[in-house]
């Protein structure tokens, strides 16, 4: 059987249409055809054209992959209206050989079947534009892996636009654009270039060399071409890359690492066309035989491994084949709801740019370098050039762009020429970084009517120096001012979005006690140490920032669980007290033991935690008191004694240092505790503090069930009925998308997040499975002096 779709079955359009940057005057859509052609948009609303995108012509990167960006522009008079729904079709012209005009309702089964692209047969992708807070509806995820464990819950995305959209009742109405969702934001790990399963990478290598033909013949290492018996999937590609690369991964056995490879990803992620089918049009995996790519206990070459790692791929394959079966909805969601995205470390490799030695290895290994070349050229493509189509269309991210494709009448592309013609652009140059007018910038901002979302690259600029070298910060401080600050709204009534991957304010039990540790036992790549507070000065250089836009949502990713909670921030005189929410979605599909067991745990009894910051050093005498009082807590519990001996050293050392920022309690001394109190109460106002509140679903287990539509007399199993009421009440461990609503109660704002997940069973299928969701309400209100934490001592109890 064939790993792909018949050469001869390709459509013309193989991967979208993708709405992607969509304003009141301008929309944007993202196309992969399999020829070239010209790419017209074309705007309507109520079935009459409203407006149409000029002819644009595909970038031919490869002999069967063609991508446009294309965009209608309508006048700034003349802007697109909220509440209304707007549909759009695709007009492609094939140019070389020239042929007719073909829309969407002309690929068979793009508009119909069980999966129309426009939720009804005949119809047509739509959106709409929000009107304002009130009826704004955001959705974001992240960490979509194949054979990640659970079900794919993007498409949770679909049903909730199918519930608006693909209701008879209220399609096309004002009610329909309201209620469907206005913006995706994707928040990191759209692709794992690092960790691909064994039958997933053949189907890659295949649909990679037949996209991109002869285009580029790339060569690894000098070496070996994508097809050679030295790089191929397992165990063979495995021993490649750890002798002729300094990658990191764990997981490196099918690592990508041809541009066609990262390309053939893309494509077969956000679109179902390529992947092969069985009669039914369903897609389908070949079946494996794991003795053709691990050696046998017969075989001189066996270990232990080999027979775990068969294990595995056997049940990868299966994850494989449920995600492929849900890339259709995926690929509808993608065209139905306007899509922003910004990278995080898996779209290139695991613990990409975690130090400064990954940095240099990036820049001066060749193996490394060829790999991190060809992660960063397709993310351009497929995610960068749609966030900010105009940065693409003229100066050094058109130029990019062109490296990757064929000139007229040429028959490779002045990469394949000239590799390292590609090195200073995206600033991975061996001579060192590139300034900031030669490099490519990945950052980006998008307005609508009272709000605005900045997409943080917290990748590319990071600060290996200032830290040490097992502290590395997120963002120097000069790319915090030009990405974050300069970017601060200037009317304050303006809700501000930040994206930033990695979650700034994380889970308290992680990044206060799991993480440390591990680092301290294993090293910074091992503990996946790169959170926020890993530096601290960086750290709370970045919350004064976001403190001075008076509140602020984030949206995080990347450690594949999701939660929400609300900081109050006291900032240093003269910046007035704020409100910095946090909403973490992942893993849309990467579940597995840890993020479950994280889950139950939830947050034990850190219900809030308060810090108190200083701007002067606090004294040799006073240190010595806070040190006696903290190790005093190391001794309160002979049975972890070691644990929080761990602690002691890993994190209270960190936060008496400059700038101290030390917890507002518990003090296990009364020293300790008036040496604090004494500090607060000189009042300097340069001082600051901070509290973080951890949010739990506060709905009865009755009410989560109401509001789910189960009733006593319902079918649902009554397994099913206990995971929907119990399960989840503050961390989600199961694969998950957060919805973001806005509501006033009382006349307060509030950010009401629902992390949705399917019910836990075998063999889930998201077409009939129950989903459920965590719903947690956080305020956008200003912190009240009541929330300003204060010093406090553990009580003592009496025996």
């Amino acid at each position: 059987m064939s790993l792909f779709r018949p050469l001869a079955e390709w459509p013309l359009l193989i991967c979208g249409p993708m709405l992607r940057r969509v304003t009141p005057t301008r929309v944007s859509v993202f196309v992969v055809t399999s020829a070239p052609c010209t790419i017209e948009i074309l705007l309507s609303s109520g079935g009459q054209q409203v407006a149409a995108s000029p002819a644009t012509a595909t970038r031919t990167v490869g002999a069967l992959l063609h991508a446009c960006v294309a965009t209608v522009v309508l006048p700034d008079a003349s802007p697109l209206t909220p509440d209304v729904v707007y549909a759009y079709d695709v007009r492609m012209t094939p140019t070389l050989p020239a042929g007719p005009a073909k829309t969407l309702a002309d690929q068979p089964g793009l508009l119909t079947g069980p999966r129309p692209l426009g939720y009804r047969d005949g119809a047509l992708p739509s959106f709409s534009l929000p009107t304002g807070l009130q009826y704004l509806h955001l959705v974001h995820a992240s960490c979509r892996k194949p054979h990640g464990g659970g079900p794919d819950a993007m498409a949770i995305v679909d049903s909730l636009i199918n519930a608006a959209h693909g209701n008879q009742a209220i399609a096309n109405t004002v009610e329909d654009a309201r209620r469907r969702p206005h913006q995706l934001l994707l928040t990191g790990d759209q692709i794992y270039a690092d960790d691909v399963a064994v039958t997933l990478l053949p189907v890659l290598i295949d649909v990679g060399g037949l996209l991109l033909g002869e285009t580029v013949k790339e060569r690894f290492a000098g070496n070996a071409v994508m097809t050679d018996p030295t790089v191929r999937p397992g165990p063979s590609r495995r021993r490649y890359l750890k002798a002729n690369t300094k990658l990191s991964s764990s997981a490196m056995e099918n690592h990508l690492v041809y541009f066609a490879e990262f390309c053939a990803m893309y494509v077969l992620v956000w679109s179902d066309e390529l992947w092969a089918r069985d009669g039914g049009g369903v897609p389908r995996l070949d079946q494996l035989d794991p003795a053709t790519i691990y050696p046998t206990r017969q075989s001189p070459d066996w270990t232990k491994a080999d027979d775990v790692a068969r294990t595995r791929a056997l049940a990868d394959r299966g994850e494989v084949l449920s995600f492929a079966r849900t890339v259709r909805r995926v690929r509808r969601v993608l065209a139905n709801v306007p899509t922003m995205m910004m990278f995080d470390d898996h779209e290139i490799s695991d613990d990409w740019n975690i130090d400064g030695g990954w940095v240099q290895d990036s820049r001066t290994d060749p193996g490394t370098h060829q790999v991190v070349r060809n992660g960063l050229l397709a993310q351009a493509l497929f995610q960068a050039w749609g966030n900010l189509p105009t940065r693409f269309e003229a100066g050094v991210g058109k130029a990019l762009l062109d490296l990757i494709t064929v000139p007229p009448g040429q028959l490779r592309t002045p990469l394949a020429i000239a590799p390292a013609a590609a090195d200073v652009l995206l600033d991975i140059a061996p001579t060192g970084p590139s300034t900031a007018s030669q490099r490519v910038q990945w950052d980006w901002t998008l307005d609508g009517p009272q709000h605005r979302v900045i997409g943080l690259d917290t990748r590319t600029h990071r600060d290996f120096t200032t830290g040490g070298p097992n502290k590395v910060g997120l963002l120097t401080e000069a790319e915090m001012a030009r990405q974050l600050t300069a970017n601060k709204p200037t009317d304050p009534s303006t809700l501000v979005f930040v994206i930033a991957p990695a979650p700034v304010v994380g889970h308290p039990l992680v990044e206060e006690a799991l993480q440390p540790m591990v680092t301290s036992a294993d090293g910074v790549r091992e503990a996946d140490s790169e959170a926020w507070s890993v530096h601290r000065p960086l750290f709370e250089s970045f919350l004064r920032r976001l403190g001075a836009f008076g509140r602020v949502v984030l949206l995080s990713g990347d450690v594949h669980y999701g939660y929400t909670n609300h900081t109050a921030y006291f900032g240093a005189a003269p910046q007035t007290p704020s409100r910095l929410v946090q909403l973490c979605a992942s893993a849309a599909k990467n579940a597995d033991e840890l993020t479950r067991a994280i889950q139950t745990a939830g947050y034990l009894t850190m219900v809030n935690r308060g810090w108190l910051g200083f701007s002067t050093p606090i004294t040799t005498d006073g240190g010595a008191k806070l040190r006696a009082g903290l190790r005093a807590m190391t001794e309160a519990n002979p049975r972890d004694r070691v644990l929080r001996d761990i602690y002691f050293r890993l994190i209270v050392e960190d936060r008496l240092t400059t700038p101290p920022v030390i917890p507002a309690g518990p003090w296990f001394t009364d020293a300790a505790t008036n040496e604090v109190t004494q500090i607060v109460a000189l009042g300097r106002p340069d001082d600051w503090a901070y509290r973080t509140t951890y949010l739990s679903d506060t709905r009865t287990t009755a009410q989560r069930l109401t509001d789910l539509g189960v009733t006593q007399g319902s079918s649902v199993p009554q397994i099913s009925r206990q995971y929907m009421q119990d399960l989840a009440v503050t961390v989600v461990g199961e694969p998950n998308i957060g919805q973001i609503r806005l509501r006033m109660t009382q006349g307060n704002l509030q950010v009401v997040h629902r992390l949705h997940w399917y019910v836990p069973a075998q063999n889930i299928n998201t077409d009939t499975a129950p989903a459920a969701y965590t719903e947690h309400v956080a305020p956008l209100t200003v912190p009240t002096a009541a929330e300003r934490p204060t010093v406090f001592k553990l009580p003592t109890v009496t025996p």
